[in-house]
């Protein structure tokens, strides 16, 4: 217990030396001499809550807290990287655009050039006497095509 007591008084006197130290705008305190009690302290017998304030101590002063305003000519900066971005950006949709538009047109012209020369390789064979058709069964007059033959 008295162990206890004494490792409490010297972190409050720490903390104080510290807060006060950080308040006056000296240098500040060092991390070393906080953290020293951590191996000291041995068996976890103190409080947690002991350590949570010296760890928020050595964390407050090492946050730099970001201004409210910024520079006029750093918005300027932020500005124009974000329209370098953004048109880089489209130029990159476009180009996929125009990919994808030239590779339907590829495959348009590829399906019209495959009818074309299926067209061409077929077999065809007129049919002058209509009356053979009524003989034809059904399986022949699933394979006949009207084309016009100009």
């Amino acid at each position: 217990m008295q162990k206890r007591k004494h490792y409490f008084q010297e972190i409050t006197e720490d903390i104080r030396a510290f807060r006060s130290k950080r308040s006056i705008g000296s240098e500040s305190f060092s991390l070393g001499q906080i953290q020293s009690h951590r191996s000291t302290r041995g068996n976890s017998s103190t409080p947690a809550r002991i350590e949570d304030i010296v760890q928020i101590c050595v964390h407050s002063a090492v946050i730099k807290v970001k201004p409210l305003k910024s520079s006029w000519e750093k918005k300027m900066a932020d500005r124009a990287k974000q329209k370098q971005v953004k048109l880089i950006q489209q130029e990159i949709r476009d180009r996929k655009e125009q990919e994808k538009q030239e590779k339907i047109e590829r495959r348009k012209e590829q399906e019209k050039r495959r009818l074309e020369n299926e067209k061409k390789g077929e077999v065809v064979q007129v049919i002058k006497n209509t009356a053979k058709l009524r003989k034809a069964k059904k399986k022949q007059l699933r394979f006949i095509e009207k084309r016009d033959t100009n």
